[in-house]
């Protein structure tokens, strides 16, 4: 979380971001950071960051995060998800004297540790993510340092196949937009080409 706090546009308050609106409802410990990039709380909930698809964190990012000791929680989900997690936003005291408290999510894209996930966030909010992944992507810091963070996916096998169970990007041209009757389809090539194709 090193290369956000440097930053002073990043260590502007929490609402300006325009990612919350409510004020902290309690704190809790960082006890481990699962394998998906969850994060397993001392109160025994397990807290699912809004805004960021997660990479694999390495033994040392991990030990960083946890390092911060107290997170203030923000508008955490009632209830949790199939799956027991919580979804919402923590935020930690800044370690610089008269700045509010720093957003888990704009420091982990900050220091390349995911891809912004604009898709549960408010639209005011979206901006913010999409600048701290950039800068990350900019500074090749994270996950970003790696060449092949970016698929092709006209030729995505490769890089898919290294990425197993986790969130990939994928950049290329659109060759067809298709809408069935349940859902839409984007193609990146024809037919039987090895392209990318979504659903």
């Amino acid at each position: 979380l090193s290369q956000a706090r440097s930053s002073p546009e990043n260590l502007a308050p929490p609402s300006a971001h325009g990612c919350l609106g409510q004020p902290p409802e309690g704190t809790s410990r960082i006890e481990r950071i699962t394998a998906r990039g969850e994060f397993a709380l001392a109160d025994g909930r397990t807290l699912r960051p809004l805004g960021i698809a997660m990479g694999r964190l390495s033994a040392l990012e991990s030990q960083i995060i946890r390092q911060q000791l107290l997170w203030q929680l923000a508008q955490l989900s009632s209830s949790p998800d199939r799956w027991g997690r919580h979804a919402g936003w923590a935020l930690a005291p800044s370690i610089m004297a008269g700045h509010d408290p720093l957003p888990l999510t704009l420091a982990l894209l900050g220091d390349g540790l995911g891809l912004a996930d604009p898709s549960e966030v408010s639209a005011a909010c979206r901006p913010a993510l999409l600048k701290a992944e950039a800068e990350a992507r900019r500074g090749k810091r994270g996950i970003w340092r790696d060449p092949g963070a970016v698929i092709d996916a006209n030729t995505p096998q490769a890089g898919l196949v290294r990425l197993s169970g986790q969130f990939a990007l994928l950049e290329g041209r659109v060759l067809r937009v298709a809408e069935g009757r349940q859902r839409h389809f984007i193609d990146f090539g024809l037919r039987g080409s090895g392209s990318a194709s979504a659903a």
